[in-house]
């Protein structure tokens, strides 16, 4: 369900990530500052004693005079600070410079009083450079906000409302007056460090979506809200609640911050929600059909920029879902403000008229692929869901406007009102890879047992395809290929080397999905010849004896990360799916032997036993993010295996790396992403560098450290151990 003051507090610390793309507290704010990224710790409660050990405050004139505790200032890698013997930059803490200390070109100390954290609110934490260091290494940073935690809100107590119910009244086709409502009840806020009590409602015409209404009035004991007349399209039983916000923001290392929704009491105390009803004499519905209002399809994985700059992913505008691209001004060099905008569009700007999904993006976020079943988004729109190539123009040069072209066509109709769906595109854009179903075809024995289907049968198949946009290269002719040879394939996204040349993908062989890696032979020089591999393969060359799924690719095509349940590909391989990174030795020296390792694991075991799925790689192949089942206790202390919750890891393999020892680390925090068995998770999106990592949320209990929010459902983690 849905808390809207949860998705506040998280868009509200973004705005603290993301000061970096504004001026703040009216300073000054030259684009030649450092971007500082996080503080650490970035709150204490207020009044917090000292301990006996503490350190005593710099005094360059007296000595040390008062207790101080320590934040580290981490700023990102564009434009970082100089080393001594050069004027150190001073970190600021509301206006008064404190004691600082460097300690790298990306991060600094400072020693704060205690006594600066007397009463609960916030602190402005700024760095200046002395000018005089040179172009790029003078002014101010951007501004984080360090929060003093006050005391902990009450949580909210629900007696009655009245009035209980209302009369059905259809909106679609009529006016619908509001519905003023009284609730009674004790511990209502009038505000508090972090705002006040909210009252909601939910239900049938909410989508059954927890929804803030407005509140006309409050004191501690009474609330006055008003139901919206739109809302009264549907007979049946409603939800009253209350929710009051925690006393204050924070994400990690929390103390008890307090408040909660009347739905969900602590331990010990009873539900208080209350029960209204829109009446009708025979149930009925006239609610628009749409999904729920700013929710974000849990199945649909987001993309991410090569610096994490920029993330893309499908959210639900005005009934349809549409494809969105998010700046978070992360690492921009100049002035920035962070925004939004829908690229699922049409000419006139106007959003697409049906669902669009399954986004992918050039590493630079200029261009996104993605499928549609919207039929205003080109001239030549095709019935069905088809892929688009969308130019957002960000960081063109000269004149540029945005612009969209169907991908999934050819010149010979062979793919006229075929489905099209689940695009990859190439570094520069004018490669698209997808999936589309072909006419019906023969299914063998072998194919016919993994795809379900009966041997002998005659059915739609789906086949792998590569659009040649010819963006970008002159004298050429946009064409489409088939990928001759690749048998039944499916439903994953294929994965495309940075050159158009290599895709990798699922497909059926002997009775068993395996990863394999076609080459196209697309730009390569005369006497190539296209080819297929499997990449799921044993020491020994035999296929993988259990399915492997979500295969992604380094940019040129040689290390494939996937999933996969088979117990041959390494030896002594743990039971249930695992991921794996296979060198399939493409484009390597003479003498390269392909090889297989386990990516979810760990030297600790606190993934043995677990299953891991949905990789997603940086662009050298060294790092990996999965989603990973942890172990959770049955009531009697056992642990037991695959029964926890789904939780994002992040694997240095060291590959290309000297001197370094592979690690796995856990970047969500408990209690994770999703219920293991409560439905099919999008999985984690690596950026190119690995410094962040995007995941379409769909829960509001996931929480990252630290976090950016895209938007209401989707965080952006920064795990500070890969800096």
């Amino acid at each position: 369900m849905r808390r809207s003051w949860t998705a506040a507090a998280v868009a509200l610390f973004a705005l603290g990530v993301l000061a970096g793309c504004n001026d703040y507290n009216n300073s000054v704010q030259y684009n030649t500052g450092a971007t500082i990224t996080n503080l650490s710790p970035s709150g204490l409660p207020f009044a917090a004693k000292p301990p006996a050990n503490a350190a005593q405050c710099q005094n360059q004139t007296n000595g040390p005079t008062f207790p101080c505790f320590t934040i580290f200032v981490v700023a990102s890698g564009n434009n970082p600070w100089l080393a001594p013997p050069t004027q150190a930059p001073q970190v600021e803490w509301n206006g008064t410079k404190v004691p600082t200390t460097y300690i790298d070109t990306l991060d600094l100390s400072a020693q704060i009083p205690y006594s600066y954290i007397a009463k609960p609110g916030s602190a402005t934490i700024i760095v200046y450079q002395p000018q005089g260091q040179g172009t790029g290494y003078n002014g101010l940073s951007n501004a984080l906000t360090f929060t003093i935690y006050g005391a902990a809100n009450p949580f909210p107590v629900l007696s009655s409302v009245s009035p209980t119910s209302a009369a059905y009244c259809d909106s679609t086709s009529k006016k619908c007056p509001d519905v003023p409502i009284t609730v009674t009840g004790s511990n209502f806020l009038l505000g508090s460090q972090n705002g006040g009590s909210s009252v909601t409602i939910t239900g049938p015409s909410t989508y059954n979506q927890e929804t803030a209404i407005t509140m006309t009035s409050i004191a501690s004991t009474q609330m006055k809200a008003t139901i919206p007349g739109t809302l009264l399209c549907a007979s049946g039983s409603y939800q009253i609640n209350v929710i009051n916000p925690p006393s204050t923001i924070c994400l990690l290392n929390c103390p008890d911050l307090g408040g909660g929704d009347t739905n969900a009491p602590p331990s010990g105390q009873p539900v208080t929600t209350q029960t209204f009803t829109v009446t009708n004499s025979s149930p009925v519905n006239t609610c628009p059909t749409q999904v729920p209002p700013g929710s974000t399809p849990a199945v649909e994985k987001a993309a991410i920029s090569k610096d994490g700059r920029y993330v893309a992913y499908a959210s639900a505008q005005n009934g349809a879902s549409q494809i969105l691209l998010r700046d978070t001004c992360l690492g921009a060099t100049k002035e920035c403000a962070a925004n939004t905008n829908t690229e699922s569009v049409a000419g006139d700007g106007t959003g697409g008229n049906a669902d669009s999904r399954s986004v992918s993006m050039t590493p630079d976020g200029r261009y996104l692929a993605f499928s549609s079943a919207a039929t205003n988004l080109a001239g030549n729109a095709m019935a069905g869901s088809q892929i688009y190539l969308r130019d957002t123009c960000n960081g063109a040069k000269g004149a540029c406007k945005a612009s969209t072209h169907l991908v999934s066509t050819d010149p010979s109709g062979a793919l006229s009102g075929m489905i099209a769906v689940l695009p990859s595109i190439s570094e520069t854009g004018r490669f698209v890879s997808f999936v589309a179903e072909t006419a019906a075809q023969t299914i063998s024995a072998a194919n016919a047992t993994s795809a379900n289907l009966a041997s002998g049968s005659t059915g739609t198949g789906k086949q792998i395809f590569v659009r040649d946009t010819c963006l970008g290269a002159a004298n050429c002719t946009p064409k489409t290929m088939h990928l001759t040879g690749a048998g039944l394939i499916a439903e994953d996204a294929p994965a495309i080397s940075r050159d158009g040349r290599y895709i990798a993908y699922a497909s059926a062989e002997d009775g068993s999905w395996q990863i394999v890696l076609s080459d196209t032979c697309l730009g390569a020089g005369k006497g190539c010849a296209p080819s297929t591999l499997t990449v799921s393969a044993s020491a020994d060359g035999a296929l993988g004896n259990a399915a492997s799924h979500n295969a992604v690719m380094t940019d040129d095509g040689r290390y494939v990360a996937f999933s996969s349940a088979a117990s041959n590909l390494i030896e002594n391989a743990p039971i249930g799916r695992q991921v794996y990174l296979r060198d399939t030795c493409v484009g390597a020296a003479a003498g390269c032997k392909p090889s297989t390792v386990l990516v979810s694991a760990d030297e600790q075991g606190k993934l043995s036993g677990t299953e891991a799925i949905l990789p997603s790689m940086s662009a050298t192949g060294r790092y990996v993010a999965f989603l990973a089942v942890t172990a959770s206790a049955s009531g009697n202390g056992t642990t037991l295996p695959n029964s926890g919750v789904q939780q994002v890891f992040l694997r240095d393999t060291c590959l290309g790396a000297a001197n370094c020892t592979p690690q796995s680390t856990r970047v969500s925090l408990q209690p994770g992403y999703i219920v293991a068995d409560s439905g099919k998770p999008a999985g984690p999106a690596l950026a190119g560098l690995a410094r962040q990592i995007v995941l379409t949320d769909g829960k509001n209990a996931t929480m990252f450290t630290p976090t950016v929010s895209v938007d209401d459902r989707v965080l952006l983690a920064i795990p500070s151990e890969n800096k």
